[in-house]
């Protein structure tokens, strides 16, 4: 996917062929409360793709404190850089079983709460 760059720090995902909005594939984003944008946007327009993609199989989270690099591992240096990076690595883990290996369970998990409680990350979960 390449993003369209529509001013004002805003993007647009599209794929060849795709109409403009969002996936409307499987998708799953995630950013943080301190991941701004090169002009400095807030993480509210990283939930846009979610926003305006057809309904079905998708999830966007966001995390407090997060920001870029949160989902590297490479600032788990704290309690809360460590429990974000844990956090979002289970939270792909699922997603790609779900997704790709068909796994019953995991899609279950996806589509409760149940990832908004399992740490101390404080995170705004979303799908539809």
């Amino acid at each position: 996917m390449a993003p369209s760059d529509h001013g004002n720090d805003r993007f647009q995902l599209q794929t060849p062929g795709q109409r403009p909005g969002g996936p409307e594939s499987d998708f799953l984003s995630a950013t943080g409360t301190r991941d701004r944008g090169a002009t400095g946007g807030g993480p509210e327009w990283k939930k846009e793709p979610f926003d305006h993609s057809p309904p079905g199989n998708k999830h966007h989270a966001c995390y407090e404190g997060g920001h870029h690099g949160s989902f590297s591992g490479k600032f788990a240096s704290d309690a809360t850089g460590r429990a974000i990076f844990e956090h979002s690595q289970r939270l792909a883990l699922a997603f790609f079983d779900a997704y790709l290996k068909d796994d019953e369970k995991a899609l279950a998990l996806l589509k409760s709460n149940e990832p908004t409680r399992w740490n101390e990350s404080r995170l705004d979960y979303f799908q539809r």
